[in-house]
């Protein structure tokens, strides 16, 4: 196996070979939007679908929009068998001491990343986080929740930075998440390429699954 990384184009799937730690990271743009993410979840996960437990998180507001969205991302899971009363939903900006070592499945929705950083930190989830990871449990992406990960989460263009002064990511793998890739957004996605040599850009059909073994674009 080699830790070679190679540039990328948008091939709908492509799998290079890692060593690294024991990890399961599904990093989506816009979610479980496609059979074949769907189906890479149930890969992943084992054990009956039906007793693994899942929290998701999202930075808020808790309002109808937002509310929205998170149904919509918890919907595909509810339909490969997953069980609506064993998912919980959880808005960081509303806690203040959080405990997710009961959870199997962490899925952190989209948002201001600035936003889920600055709660993460805060509640002290980035360390847990990583050893959540190591304990081969699996991570899910949405958009800001899959930029969370990598080095930087510098090319989050909102306005609101939550008082960040430094613009690092959790540093859970060496690879920088583009989500919601398209032409338009070329220049800025060769500048961020010009700063990082592994940038994957993701259209809103497609995931990175990070395993300890390989990436692979779905």
């Amino acid at each position: 196996m080699s830790k070679t990384y190679k540039s990328i184009g948008l091939r709908k799937s492509f799998i290079y070979i890692l060593i690294r730690i024991s990890m399961n990271l599904l990093l989506t743009s816009q979610g479980l939007t496609s059979k074949k993410i769907i189906n890479s979840v149930k890969k992943i996960l084992h054990k009956p679908l039906s007793i693994y437990k899942v929290v998701m998180l999202s930075s808020g507001p808790r309002n109808e929009k937002v509310l929205g969205y998170i149904n919509k991302f918890k919907e595909p899971l509810i339909r490969i068998g997953l069980k609506e009363n064993n998912i919980k939903i959880i808005f960081l900006n509303e806690e203040n001491k959080i405990n997710l070592s009961n959870f199997d499945i962490i899925f952190v929705c989209g948002g201001n990343t600035y936003a889920y950083l600055y709660y993460i930190k805060k509640l002290g989830l980035d360390k847990f986080i990583k050893q959540f990871i190591k304990s081969n449990k699996l991570y899910i992406g949405v958009s800001a929740g899959s930029m969370l990960v990598g080095p930087t989460i510098d090319y989050d263009d909102s306005e609101d930075k939550f008082g960040i002064k430094d613009s690092y990511g959790l540093n859970l793998i060496d690879i920088v998440i583009f989500p919601h890739y398209s032409k338009d957004k070329e220049k800025k996605f060769k500048k961020l390429k010009n700063q990082f040599k592994k940038v994957i850009p993701l259209k809103d059909n497609q995931a990175v699954l990070v395993t300890d073994k390989t990436i692979e674009i779905i």
